[in-house]
């Protein structure tokens, strides 16, 4: 949770520095994860409910400990069907990705102060999402041995033991695999100069408050609360104990700890023992960034060879026998030299040496004018209801990349007429379509798939104006529909939608004549 560090006076007196927190219940929920606070399930600790009750957490651990080998295991415990593809009839239980990165932060930093307390789960009962999202809670006790290892760590009813059980599955150890090539390469959040640059940070920040804490508190254990009967007693001073301490873990600590820890999990059979390609864009190291026509890619391997793609989908295929055995797959490119950018891409990149594969590099390139080829093709505003919902639980946008290029919509938002947020990494390929919906259940009871997401808000069924915004705050497409003024009657309350005349529209679709009512009722998303 969010904190902030202050002096704290009581009746006059100075008590140090302390460090408010936000605390962790179903009202934080509601105001970072959305939703009404009633509708979530808040458990920590020793399985103890905050808000909320105890049912989804049981059947996680339920379902987690009835064996997660099979992929069919692995995705219907994340509410998809064995393909991947999202199913309502199965219950959203782990954000597995969440998870993943929650374990990985508790491991790097050596917690041992934990999982048997001090973690926290939430989940919205009434919109569960990915299914539940962990949280770190009281971690003091971090950062202390730089050959700490928790891998092994276990706990009955706690996140750790849900983590051991999906290690059973190899699909989910090369996701942890993938997730650790983010976070621990390549400038990532666990990496040497990333972590010293954030400790420094904070350090900074409490430097000169910390004279106060020692003036405070510093001769504690000497006049107050002994740790001996004759001494010699140590007063706990900035220069002697604080700034020691920060140098400790700037010279020691975060230099060494990424490496340990990969060799950790290699040891483990989490982390494979061949390293991926690293991504040069004009030469300098790289990740998601907004590249320009003209720039150069590259990608280098110490050994082995490099396969690749640029829309997104997967290089290599497993042999389903080992974690990192495979073969590439058909469409992947082998990597032979630098070449230029002239459109966006979605770039996957592995290493496979002597038949084994590397982790996955990724990293979207955006060129921002490619954007302007992502338009809106299909608007139902006033649908028909039936006898279990309403029409406006019909509502429903449909979006399609017309362009030659994947298209990454995190960032990607509607700001009018719905309230909608692409909140991660969502590519879409040249042709794609992706639809938000008012309901997700009602939108899969008509049409038999699930939408994307459920945005907030609803259309107006007098029309309204439509604005969807690119990550830098530009505007992508503006569309302001009416029920009248030229604009097709059908589609304002006879279960016809609006779609553009044109498959592939172009330029501003902002007058009546680009539209049409669909051909069949109800749309066709």
């Amino acid at each position: 949770s969010r904190s902030i560090f202050v002096h704290l006076f009581i009746n006059g007196i100075y008590w140090g520095i302390y460090n408010p927190s936000e605390r962790l219940d179903s009202d934080y929920a509601e105001l970072y994860l959305g939703g009404d606070a009633d509708d979530y399930d808040v458990i920590k600790d020793y399985s103890d409910v905050i808000d909320g009750d105890i049912g989804a957490w049981n059947r996680l651990h339920q379902q987690s400990a009835s064996g997660m080998k099979t992929d069919e295991a692995y995705w219907k415990i994340q509410g998809k069907n064995p393909d991947g593809t999202r199913n309502p009839m199965y219950e959203s239980l782990v954000d597995v990705d969440n998870l993943i990165d929650y374990m990985m932060i508790n491991f790097y930093g050596g917690n041992t102060d934990w999982d048997h307390h001090n973690w926290v789960a939430m989940r919205n009962r009434v919109k569960p999402g990915n299914g539940f999202k962990f949280f770190c809670w009281d971690q003091e006790h971090v950062l202390k041995n730089v050959n700490e290892n928790l891998l092994t760590e276990n706990n009955p009813n706690c996140p750790s033991s849900i983590f051991q059980r999906l290690r059973q599955n190899e699909n989910f150890k090369r996701r942890f695999a993938d997730r650790v090539q983010m976070h621990c390469f390549d400038g990532g959040v666990l990496t040497p100069q990333a972590t010293a640059d954030r400790m420094m940070k904070r350090s900074l920040y409490l430097e000169g408050a910390i004279d106060a804490e020692s003036a405070r508190w510093g001769d504690y254990r000497r006049d107050v609360h002994p740790y001996n009967t004759s001494g010699p007693f140590d007063l706990y001073t900035k220069e002697d104990y604080w700034l020691p301490v920060r140098e400790t873990l700037l010279n020691n600590y975060f230099p060494q700890r990424t490496d340990k820890f990969l060799a950790q999990l290699k040891e483990a059979g989490l982390f494979p023992t061949v390293s991926a390609p690293q991504l040069l864009l004009n030469g300098e190291p790289t990740g998601d960034t907004i590249a320009v026509p003209g720039d150069l890619l590259s990608l280098s391997a110490s050994r082995g060879t490099v396969y690749y793609s640029l829309d997104g989908s997967e290089p290599a295929v497993w042999n389903g026998t080992s974690t990192w055995r495979g073969s590439p797959a058909p469409d992947a490119g082998i990597y032979s030299g630098a070449f230029a950018l002239n459109h966006s891409v979605h770039l996957k990149a592995r290493t496979l040496l002597n038949g084994q594969w590397s982790a996955l590099k990724e990293a979207y390139l955006m060129v921002r004018s490619d954007f302007s080829d992502l338009k809106i093709t299909e608007i139902q505003y006033n649908p028909e209801g039936n006898e279990l919902y309403a029409g406006s639980d019909f509502e429903f946008i449909e979006l399609k990349n017309t362009g030659s290029s994947t298209l990454n919509l995190n960032g990607v938002a509607f700001t009018s007429g719905i309230d909608y947020t692409f909140q991660e990494a969502i590519s879409l390929a040249p042709g794609e379509f992706i639809v938000l919906a008012s309901n997700e259940e009602a939108f899969y009871a008509r049409y038999g798939f699930m939408p994307h997401g459920e945005f907030d808000g609803q259309l107006s069924n007098s029309g309204e104006l439509l604005v969807l915004i690119g990550l830098q705050g530009d505007t992508l497409c503006s569309i302001a529909y009416d029920d009248e003024k030229g604009w097709p009657e059908e589609a304002d309350g006879s279960g016809y939608s609006l779609v553009p005349v044109e498959q592939n529209p172009s330029g501003n679709q902002n007058t009546p004549g680009q539209w049409r009512s669909s051909y069949q009722k109800n749309g066709s998303p």
